[in-house]
């Protein structure tokens, strides 16, 4: 069974070669392995893989455009390898969001701690970005509950409490969210020209 799904790039056949040899090895499965960053993109949007290791010195797109564009889009963390020590190198892969940065030449113990820990990180990630969605949610349902219940208040005369539970017993009634039935509300009067 394979560990995870993988696609390499790197614009040395037998650097490429050799990481194949020992991701699969490993139990890893390389799905592709791109000589340039383009070809890079390309894989990853057509084969949805698991990680992304990215050498930094590729042509057409760079290792360290790749993995800013993989960022921005959340399809993949991405691990860049780079023969490179200096601090230019750093600063520009750690602009980049990649989840981990490797020294060639890559060793089995370094390239698979990094896999892990950039394969767990990038959950974690994922996770945090999807409660700050639901927080952002909630903030706007509240928003718009509160928005609705001062039109009630204001255009029906009701009081505070009594625009809330008007607004929480339509919701159970159309068995739907109190930020609906808000929205709803807010339309109506939108509508009729009373905001």
């Amino acid at each position: 069974m394979f560990k995870a799904r993988i696609i390499t790039a790197d614009s040395d056949p037998d650097h490429r070669k050799r990481l194949k040899s020992i991701l699969t090895k490993a139990g890893y499965a390389v799905l592709y392995e791109a000589k340039d960053g383009l070809q890079a993109l390309k894989a990853v949007q057509q084969l949805s893989p698991d990680l992304a290791i990215i050498d930094t010195n590729l042509e057409v797109y760079s290792g360290i455009y790749v993995a800013k564009m993989l960022a921005e889009t959340d399809q993949v963390p991405v691990i860049l390898i780079s023969g490179y020590t200096d601090k230019k190198t750093y600063r520009e892969v750690a602009e980049s969001l990649a989840y981990a940065h490797l020294i060639k030449p890559v060793d089995e113990a370094n390239l698979f701690a990094a896999i892990e820990i950039a394969s767990a990180n990038y959950q974690r990630v994922l996770g945090l970005k999807k409660e700050i969605k639901k927080l952002q949610q909630e903030i706007q349902g509240r928003k718009l509950i509160e928005k609705a219940k001062g039109l009630l208040m204001k255009y029906q005369g009701l009081s505070e409490s009594e625009a809330y539970n008007k607004i929480r017993t339509e919701s159970m009634n159309r068995h739907t969210s109190m930020a609906r039935i808000a929205d709803t509300i807010i339309s109506y009067y939108e509508i009729m020209g009373k905001e």
